[in-house]
C-alpha cells in the first residue's frame, strides 16, 4: 500500500476561493490547511512551525504584500513552495 504523506499547507488571504483550490487536491486533504488573513498571523505561525510545504498567498489584498511577506516567510521557511494568488 502507497501512502502519500500530506502537505502541510498555509493559506494567507480573506478571499474563500483560495481554500477551495486547495481542497480540490486529494494529497493534501489529509491535512487540514491553516489559513489566516494576515502576513503578519502568517509569520508568527511560521516561526512557531518553519516546516510547511506550501504557501498560498493572496497577493491583490491590503493585509497581504505579497512580496514583502513571501521573503520573510522564506527565510523562515526555505524549503516552503510559493504559489501567488491573484483574486
Amino acid at each position: 500500500m502507497n501512502m502519500e504523506k500530506s502537505a502541510k499547507v498555509l493559506i494567507v488571504g480573506n478571499n474563500p476561493q483560495i481554500s477551495e483550490i486547495v481542497a480540490e487536491k486529494k494529497t493534501l486533504l489529509s491535512h487540514k490547511p491553516i489559513r489566516v488573513t494576515h502576513g503578519e498571523e502568517a509569520l508568527k505561525i511560521a516561526s512557531r512551525q518553519p516546516s510547511f510545504d506550501l504557501l498560498l498567498t493572496d497577493i491583490m489584498t491590503p493585509e497581504v504584500n505579497g512580496e514583502d511577506f513571501t521573503i520573510q516567510f522564506t527565510k523562515l521557511s526555505p524549503k516552503t513552495k510559493v504559489i501567488y494568488m491573484i483574486y
